[in-house]
Order: structure tokens, then C-alpha cells, then sequence
């Protein structure tokens, strides 16, 4: 089985063979064709017949992964995984649930496994998202920030459906339930110190103790500015891609 992470700016990939577990990752893009061809050359060398994909990449991005995979390996099974209103326990709490990316959906649905307390997931990579699960509730919404290394353009590029004029941008002191609710703009500020000053701020929200996973190639530097016990799961979206094939059958 061959799982794929299609994210903004690296496409991840792991090949489960048994108890083996072999990870790639690619940079795909418009602007490197290199990568496209490395991912294709990888492909041609499995011999897998269930291929399973999750992206928040780009319509054309996504579209070139997906036309990769079928050239490539025509005799294998593809499904896309997307965000769920509900799956197993879990709750989305997006009054649309199809908007909430569904990397974001993935970690909420791993989170489940690694803790039975109120947790605060944070995924940092271009963006840096974050997330709220209550044991009582269930999912009460999140935020999404510019990365550590994202400047403002490339931002808005990220999210290319927002409109980042919207007025819930600007009222966003709670956990969003939408994608414009969720949005900060931080531009100016540190990142690191943001991030922790929120995680800090919603603890209360939920019911002591709370904890903390991070993940993402950022998720150190996250890390490091928090004032609190915290673990890093490098693999959270996979974990969820498995959770939601097993629940789904």
C-alpha cells in the first residue's frame, strides 16, 4: 500500500510493505519539473496494487500527482481521502465541513490514538494550523497562521478561494469553524512567539491537563517557544490516513 501527502509545497510519500515503512519526500511544483520526474521514476519501481492520496496541494499540483500515479501504475487502486463530517468518534466543528483541509482532518482523526486528554494539535509547515479537540466536545475549531518562513504573498497564494478581506479575518479571538475565522494576520510579528501565546490563551478552553502535539518540518521551532511539556509526531498525517482506511472499510 502506497500512501500520499500531497501538501503546499512537498509531496510525502509512504510505501507500507508488511512492517516496513519507507518514506520519500518530493518537491513538486510548477517550477520544478525535476521533482515530477523523480516521483515518476519512484513510482515505476513498486509493485503495489492500493494507493491512497490526501492533498491540500494546488488543483494543478494535485492533478499532476494523481495523472503521475495512473501513468505510471495503471493497475493499482487510487482513492483521494477528503474531510468528513464525522468519521468514528470525531466531530468536524466547520460549519462546512468540505473546507477544512483535509491534512487538518487527518491529524485530528490520529490525534485520537496518542492521548485520552483534551489535545492541541499543531501542524507546522507553510502554514501553520492549529486545532482543538475536547473529549467532551469533540473538535471546537482552530486557527491558521503564515509559517515561520511564509511571507504575506505567499500566504494568500496557499488559499487562493479566501478572501482575505473578509471581516471574520478580523474577528477571530476564538477557535474558527470556517476557513476566513481561522485566518490570522501576523504579519510583523514572531510567528513562534504567536503560536505559543494562542496555544497558551485556548488551553483554557479545555479541561485540564491538555496535550500537546506538534508536527511538521517547523514543529521544533514550535516547540521551543512553548513554556510546556509537549510531543512531536513527525507522521501525524499518515497515522490519520490509516485511521480513516480502517474506519472506512
Amino acid at each position: 500500500m502506497l500512501l500520499i501527502d500531497a501538501g503546499n509545497s512537498v509531496v510525502k510519500s509512504r510505501h507500507i510493505n508488511g512492517d516496513q515503512l519507507i518514506d520519500h519526500r518530493f518537491i513538486v511544483s510548477a517550477k520544478n519539473a525535476q521533482g515530477m520526474d523523480d516521483f515518476k521514476a519512484y513510482l515505476k519501481q513498486l509493485r503495489i496494487d492500493k494507493i491512497y492520496i490526501a492533498s491540500v496541494a494546488s488543483a494543478a499540483v494535485t492533478t499532476q500527482v494523481s495523472s503521475a500515479i495512473e501513468q505510471c501504475l495503471p493497475n493499482a487502486e487510487l482513492k483521494r481521502l477528503i474531510t468528513l463530517a464525522s468519521l468514528g468518534k470525531i466531530q468536524n466543528a466547520y460549519q462546512n465541513h468540505t473546507l477544512l483541509g483535509v491534512d487538518r482532518w487527518l491529524t485530528i482523526l490520529a490525534a485520537d490514538q496518542f492521548t485520552n486528554q483534551d489535545v492541541i494539535i499543531v501542524d507546522a509547515g507553510s502554514a501553520i494550523t492549529i486545532d482543538l479537540i475536547s473529549r467532551k466536545e469533540n473538535h471546537l475549531g482552530g486557527a491558521i497562521i503564515a509559517g515561520i518562513h511564509t511571507d504575506a504573498a505567499r500566504f494568500k497564494q496557499i488559499f487562493p478561494a479566501v478572501d482575505f478581506n473578509h471581516p471574520d479575518i478580523q474577528r477571530n479571538s476564538d477557535p474558527g469553524r470556517s476557513t476566513a475565522q481561522c485566518i490570522h494576520l501576523t504579519q510583523g510579528e514572531n510567528v513562534i512567539d504567536y503560536t505559543a501565546a494562542l496555544i497558551s490563551r485556548w488551553q483554557n478552553l479545555l479541561q485540564s491537563p491538555v496535550q500537546i502535539i506538534l508536527t511538521g518540518h517547523d514543529a521544533e521551532k514550535i516547540g521551543d517557544g512553548l513554556n510546556q511539556q509537549y510531543q512531536i509526531i513527525p507522521d501525524l498525517v499518515f497515522q490519520g490516513m490509516l485511521k480513516q482506511i480502517q474506519l472506512q472499510g
